[in-house]
């Protein structure tokens, strides 16, 4: 069974990363990438770029990955946003397409 830290590890060998992060019950996992390699590629590319790194891991050992693949722009934006937003009390959607919906959080 592959666990989070060995994946951690095969993704790093492949891929320059500046922060990596992976969790996951040994089957099921999730990362957030965040790797200059990604700047101008779409997000099916970037995960194209991790695939091919994990090669046959994704068929035999990996069930199911679920990545967040941003670049180090991306990723000081987004941890930015997330420090504004808590700090307002809002929260925001943000849809496939790139759209997105703010909400306020309802707190009891």
């Amino acid at each position: 069974m592959v666990t989070p830290e060995a994946l951690q590890g095969y993704i790093a060998q492949g891929l320059s990363c500046e922060h990596l992060q992976v969790d996951g019950d040994g089957h099921h996992f999730e990362a957030v990438i965040v790797c200059a390699e990604f700047e101008g590629k779409r997000p099916i590319a970037r995960h194209q770029m991790v695939y091919a790194v994990l090669g046959d891991r994704m068929k035999a050992e990996i069930h199911a990955l679920s990545m967040k693949t941003l670049t180090p722009i991306e990723w000081a934006a987004s941890k930015s946003e997330a420090v504004s937003q808590s700090m307002l009390g809002r929260a925001q959607k943000t849809y496939p397409d790139g759209s997105f919906q703010n909400f306020r959080r309802c707190t009891a």
